[in-house]
């Protein structure tokens, strides 16, 4: 008798350890670590702006000193973000479900409302669940 493979869904699979890795003391330490050399290059790199503004020198100088020796301004570390959140599953199905009414053969009165008020309501669910993941 032959059966269907079960295509696994990420969010069953995935969500538990996702949620573990963002609380993990770790993530955290590494970035407040990351944070820290951030501030010190950054430090580092308004000095040297503020003695270069200072110094009195010829345009040739200047742009010797800018060329050679100048600090790269550095980057800010990325804060940890939750991966996948609760929610997304639900959400990541009005939008299937919408795309899928969209683009049947028939489409019909109600199918383009139906799909439309599931995308509607898909647009929703994604602002709240990235802002709740932001914050």
């Amino acid at each position: 008798m032959f059966t269907f493979p079960q295509i696994p869904i990420i969010w069953d699979r995935f969500l538990d350890e996702a949620t573990k890795e963002f609380n993990n003391s770790t993530a955290r330490e590494t970035h407040d670590a990351a944070m820290t050399k951030y501030h010190q290059q950054l430090k580092v790199w308004e000095d040297w702006g503020r003695e270069q503004t200072a110094e009195p020198s010829t345009a040739q100088n200047k742009r010797r000193k800018t060329n050679e020796n100048a600090p790269k301004k550095p980057v800010k570390p990325p804060t940890p973000r939750l991966r996948m959140h609760k929610d997304e599953p639900t959400n990541f199905l009005r939008l299937a479900t919408a795309l899928k009414l969209f683009l049947n053969r028939e489409v019909t009165d109600q199918t383009i409302d139906r799909g439309s008020m599931l995308y509607q309501d898909y647009l929703f669910g994604f602002k709240q669940v990235r802002l709740t993941a932001l914050l």
